[in-house]
């Protein structure tokens, strides 16, 4: 009752050792590979004269196709959760050792409850150096290569992924690969390897900003510049997305509290000369206090928030003691918390 996919190696291949030894290594390296977002790899077996890869069965459809059918691209909401969902399947593969190298739409695999799942590492390398006679060299699909893949194939990092998913991810906001497609075959001649890729917001006027520095910097040619793995690129859509609900409900909210705060304050001023003479006014300057105290501090901890993430991304960039950068983390923690708890006071006060 279980259903499985058959991955069968095409006959003129499964002719050749050569082709049949690369299947075996991959196999192996794939059946490793266990998480929610990759395809999970079984068995590898040999049926009339065809080498066959067993792997879990994906009831869905190809990212590909889903990009096809929204030419003008992904609205960010339906993107964003589908990079977080590749970004973790390709994280767990790098943890372990496992390079995919050919990360494009095609090889992603999206479920029946919305679940991105990473498919087809047959191009995938332990990570370090590779023998210029592996047979692996300049493997890949052209348009979603790193510069240093196409250059140096034999010497990419876990970072060459970080660049093929930027692509995906620019394809998927924009409905176009970031760059147009060489009249020559020859991979020399790809534009990445000389060109900075374009703003999103040139294709996609509604992008935000930060999320198009997002992209920018998955795409940055030279590896140093880039995020340094596929945790960093999942840290940073997952901060955009916590700043963005921020934004649409605190901040509006914050904001219409303040205009009823406005039309409230002249209303208790009246109403403050009536209750001196009732002795009533302890409890309502007491009130007025704990709001301008509540808003004085939640504005003071949201302007703070900025520049602790910032400094956070530089410690991390610059490889700071784990130590510093959990203090650092615990630090922000506590600021959203009191985020919360101000702003909670100072709508109640309100």
């Amino acid at each position: 009752d279980k259903k499985y996919a058959i991955k069968v190696l095409r006959s003129e291949f499964s002719a050749d050792p050569r082709f049949v030894s690369m299947l075996q290594d991959e196999a192996k390296k794939q059946a490793r590979l266990d998480h929610d977002n990759v395809v999970q790899i079984y068995d590898l077996l040999k049926w009339a004269g065809h080498y066959c890869l067993i792997q879990s069965f994906v009831n869905g459809k190809t990212l590909a196709s889903m990009i096809e059918e929204e030419p003008q691209g992904l609205k960010p909401a339906a993107a964003l959760p589908l990079m977080l969902d590749i970004l973790n399947g390709l994280d767990h593969a790098h943890e372990i050792g496992i390079l995919h190298c050919d990360v494009k739409p095609a090889n992603v695999i999206i479920d029946m409850d919305g679940r991105a799942r990473v498919t087809d590492f047959g191009i995938s390398r332990d990570i370090g150096p590779i023998a210029r006679d592996s047979g692996l060299v300049g493997v890949g699909t052209p348009e979603y290569m790193s510069p240093e893949q196409i250059i140096k194939p034999y010497e990419v990092d876990h970072r060459t992924d970080v660049f093929s998913a930027g692509v995906m991810f620019f394809e998927m906001l924009c409905g176009r690969l970031p760059f147009e497609a060489p009249q020559s075959q020859d991979n020399a001649s790809m534009p990445q390897i000389i060109m900075d890729a374009p703003d999103v917001r040139q294709f996609r006027d509604d992008i935000p900003e930060a999320l198009a520095r997002i992209v920018a910097t998955a795409l940055q040619r030279d590896p140093a510049l880039r995020f340094q793995g596929c945790a960093d690129f999942h840290l940073a859509i997952v901060d955009f997305r916590r700043r963005e609900r921020w934004r649409r409900t605190w901040l509006p909210a914050i904001i219409g509290t303040s205009i009823i705060a406005v039309i409230g304050a002249v209303g208790l001023y009246q109403w403050r000369e009536y209750v001196i003479r009732k002795n009533e006014l302890v409890q309502i300057d007491e009130t007025i206090k704990t709001a301008a105290t509540s808003m004085h501090t939640l504005c003071r901890e949201a302007n703070s928030l900025g520049p602790k993430r910032e400094g956070l991304r530089i410690l991390q960039d610059s490889g700071s003691p784990p130590e510093t950068v959990k203090n650092v983390q615990i630090k922000l923690a506590d600021i959203e918390t009191n985020i919360d708890k101000f702003a909670e006071k100072y709508t109640s006060a309100v």
